[in-house]
């Protein structure tokens, strides 16, 4: 029979050093018993405080959107524009 090498887990930090990490999961590497940390996907640093770029950052925005935000704030301008423009021309009261 062949002896396998087995793999050496991380195990859980002990009451003592529970809050080392700032976020992720406290964890002691095998072979030491300092404390570890193993940062979620969103952090990333030795104690896990540090914020990842790209997990913040929002999705591109699609031709369509920046096709509607083009057209509204023209026809905003438009309005703007146009309404001291008639109020002068045709005279009509202030608002």
């Amino acid at each position: 029979m062949c002896d396998l090498p087995v793999l050496r887990m991380l195990r859980p930090c002990n009451n003592k050093d529970a809050s080392y990490c700032l976020t992720g999961q406290c964890v002691y590497r095998p072979g030491h018993n300092t404390p570890s940390c193993k940062c979620d996907d969103s952090h990333s640093g030795p104690r896990c405080g540090l914020l990842n770029q790209k997990t913040t950052l929002s999705p591109p925005i699609t031709t369509e959107e920046l096709t509607g935000i083009c057209v509204g704030m023209t026809l905003l301008l438009s309005c703007l524009t146009s309404f001291p423009w008639c109020q002068k021309t045709y005279g009509f009261p202030k608002l």
